[in-house]
């Protein structure tokens, strides 16, 4: 008889300045652990450790993008991606106290991935150009909101000294705005400009002369009667023009992402059937295509998608109670992407407004509305993926029909 080849398993605790690694025998006694500094002669001798150990099922880690993790792709060795809330309480099961090292930590990453290996999926990289595009997209995703905050702070700031020109403009996310308070940044700057200069900056930045707008540049010294001690004008000043300043670089790198992002999607071959969605838009198709990826075995169905993405609730039952809660521990961006797709098919689809429609008639809130909204939608999108099909409305519909849905009664 035989004997089975021993397996081994591995954990690494990486770091800014050194990694440790740790490895465990199936009964889940350390064979040996090492610890290297984060240089490029120590990655290569750590994956040469790791290619050294014969059996060796796979390595966990608390993180996905990170040289080290590429390192160990290129080598061929298999990477367990772990939440690090994941690996905490792995590391609270080996005792109470929690005691915490580097070493001690590779090791529940190695045991864990020894005893709980079968529910653990291996890092699986989509295709090099779906993988610029999803980093690319993320990125855009992070400066917007970056942008958001910094609008929010200009208005506050400007609330604190200059109120009256927030009436001004009825949008603050335009650039023209932000240039405006960099021309005249207080309200003495504003009520000493002449009206030909300001007719004229409005003009160069083509904003039509309406009544409305001529009557405030006429009364610009209106706004010097709701304003701040003006000895402070000059220091407030100072930062609305810094703010202003770096929303207007921010918006230069939002654009130029977009414009890598627009060069970038007609390229993939699923371009043209994300496109085919009601409502994606070139904003919200590659974002969506992201979201699946190229890898078609990824997902075994549209559920587990949703459970990433934090569209399906959470259950919580113990004893005779049972809650249904909203899931936080999930990807925001792919949630963000879902919760703005359904806001938007709302208006281009008949169903998607009947059934929006429907739910809030149920007296549910407009964001749980969007998130049973994107359930539906993953399905959908779920289903043209796998086919390679894409978006039919009138199959739908006679989907709805056939299963006598009361949601085809609503159309």
């Amino acid at each position: 008889m035989e004997l089975m080849q021993k397996k081994y398993w591995a954990g690494i605790d990486w770091g800014d300045t050194q990694h440790t690694l740790c490895v465990v025998s199936t009964e889940g006694e350390a064979v040996f652990s090492s610890c290297v500094p984060h240089s490029a002669s120590g990655v290569t001798a750590l994956v040469e450790k790791v290619q050294s150990v014969d059996g060796l099922v796979g390595i966990a880690i608390e993180t996905v993008r990170h040289v080290l993790v590429d390192a160990l792709l290129k080598a061929g060795i298999p990477v367990y991606p772990i939440n690090p809330k994941q690996s905490h309480q792995w590391r609270l099961c080996e005792s109470v106290a929690g005691p915490k090292n580097d070493v001690r930590d590779a090791r529940s990453l190695a045991n864990g991935l020894r005893l709980y290996v079968k529910g653990l999926r291996a890092l699986q990289p989509d295709e090099a150009h779906v993988r610029v595009l999803a980093m690319l997209c993320e990125h855009e995703q992070h400066l917007i909101e970056q942008r958001t905050a910094l609008v929010c702070a200009l208005q506050a700031a400007l609330k604190a000294y200059f109120p009256a020109v927030l009436t001004w403009f009825p949008n603050w996310a335009l650039p023209s705005a932000w240039r405006f308070v960099q021309a005249f940044a207080t309200p003495e700057a504003l009520a000493q400009a002449s009206k030909q200069k300001l007719c004229g900056w409005f003009k160069t930045h083509r904003f039509a002369l309406t009544p409305e707008r001529l009557r405030r540049i006429e009364q610009r010294q209106d706004v010097l009667a709701l304003t701040a001690d003006p000895v402070m004008h000059e220091a407030h000043g100072l930062r609305t023009v810094a703010l202003a300043s770096e929303l207007l670089a921010l918006e230069s790198g939002i654009a130029q992402h977009r414009q890598q992002i627009e060069a970038l999607y007609p390229q993939l071959p699923a371009a043209a059937l994300f496109s085919s969605l009601p409502g994606a838009g070139r904003k919200l198709a590659p974002r969506l295509l992201c979201l699946f990826g190229s890898d078609k075995d990824r997902y075994p169905c549209a559920h587990n998608l949703g459970l990433l993405a934090g569209t399906v609730p959470i259950e919580f039952e113990s004893g005779g109670k049972c809650c249904v809660r909203f899931r936080r521990g999930c990807r925001k961006n792919y949630r963000n992407t879902l919760h703005q797709f359904a806001w938007v098919s709302v208006r281009y689809c008949g169903w998607a407004k009947a059934f929006y429609q429907k739910c809030r008639r149920e007296k549910q809130s407009h964001a749980l509305a969007l998130r049973n909204l994107a359930t539906k939608w993953l399905h959908i999108i779920f289903r043209m993926w796998k086919e390679n099909a894409p978006y039919d409305e009138q199959r739908y519909l006679d989907a709805l029909k056939k299963a006598n849905s009361p949601l085809y009664q609503l159309l």
